[in-house]
């Protein structure tokens, strides 16, 4: 099959198309013909080497946002068959979706939602997945039971880059789902204010000035739950200022520096990691993530959910894509479709 692999660690320019074997499928693998992939930040900080690992012995292809039909099972299956469709983030220690083919862990995938193109749904299952076990698992914020229930009706959150792509779902399920009675968010440019506002954001301030003056200056003392999408070190004395007591701070990236969380004691403010990889890193409970991507089709079949803004390149240009993502200048999702 061909992908697009690097052999050494660096900029978009260590990417190149390769062949490579078509992968085989372990007992509980799905062998996907991928049709669409999205980018994320994740891709550059594997392809740069951030996480330290050693020098590669083998190409490496990265990737973690993806849609596409199953072409065969391993021998242990049971959740799926050939020709279903399907969307998944996958693992970050397996290889990754851009290539024709890959092979993924059946219990952390879904079944893609039938209102959604193959582009459009790729480009959702890692933020999903991100921001629901980082309110919900992580912060610990209430789900509604039904339509009449509504535990967050007083309570408020603030998305951190809502235009983002793990801000943009964030800031739905804060909204939509979870029904928050404020939701606030940041952005810094009339196009991502506008965007922000469009995913269901009650107020966008801007992240580049003190947050506690902005939303003093609309009346509000302070947030109960604050969904941090940055790197925490950049932000966190901003950050930290406006959580109410009793209140949390989730992170879905490292820190790269030491933070003083001591300053959190006295108003008994939670600080929280949320790693997505994590379940099927360590194998903890895998198949909650598949799960939660089958409920999210429901969402976006019924129309509570909307697929986020889509920046669409052509196969060719993956580098060209992965720059745009590194940038941190796109809103909303950057996808490709696969073909060769």
């Amino acid at each position: 099959m061909k992908a697009w692999a690097q052999t050494e660690y660096g900029g978009v320019e260590v990417l190149k198309v390769i062949e490579l074997p078509k992968p085989v499928p372990q007992p509980r693998d799905l062998l996907v013909k991928v049709i669409a992939v999205a980018t994320n930040p994740v891709d550059g900080k594997k392809r740069r080497n951030n996480f330290n690992a050693p020098a590669l012995e083998a190409p490496m292809v990265v990737g973690w946002d993806a849609a596409g039909v199953v072409e065969s099972v391993g021998s242990g299956v049971t959740l799926f068959k050939p020709g279903d469709e399907v969307w998944f983030a996958g693992v970050i220690n397996r290889q990754g979706a851009n290539a024709e083919y890959v092979c993924v862990d059946e219990r952390v995938v879904g079944h893609k939602p039938k209102k959604l193109s193959f582009r459009e749904a790729a480009a959702e299952p890692l933020t999903i997945l991100t921001g629901w076990e980082a309110i919900v698992e992580e912060m610990h914020v209430p789900v509604p039971r039904d339509e009449n229930d509504n535990p967050n009706k007083d309570k408020s959150i603030l998305v951190i880059a809502g235009a983002g792509g793990a801000g943009s779902i964030g800031v739905q399920i804060a909204k939509r789902l979870l029904r928050f009675g404020t939701v606030v968010a940041t952005a810094s440019r009339p196009e991502t204010i506008e965007y922000s506002k469009e995913m269901g954001a009650d107020l966008v301030i801007d992240h580049n000035k003190d947050l506690l003056e902005q939303l003093q200056a609309h009346g509000i003392k302070g947030v109960h739950y604050v969904y941090n999408t940055v790197d925490v070190d950049t932000n966190f004395e901003n950050v930290q200022k406006i959580v109410l007591p009793l209140g949390a701070i989730v992170n879905i990236t490292t820190a790269g520096a030491p933070i003083d969380v001591a300053k959190l004691f006295a108003r008994r403010i939670r600080f929280c990691w949320e790693m997505m990889f994590s379940r099927g890193l360590f194998d903890v409970e895998p198949e909650k993530q598949g799960q939660i991507l089958n409920t999210f089709a429901g969402f976006y079949d019924n129309g509570i959910l909307q697929h986020r803004a889509l920046t669409v390149f052509e196969w060719s240009q993956l580098p060209q894509a992965q720059a745009l993502q590194d940038s941190g200048k796109a809103h909303g999702k950057i996808v490709l479709e696969v073909k060769f």
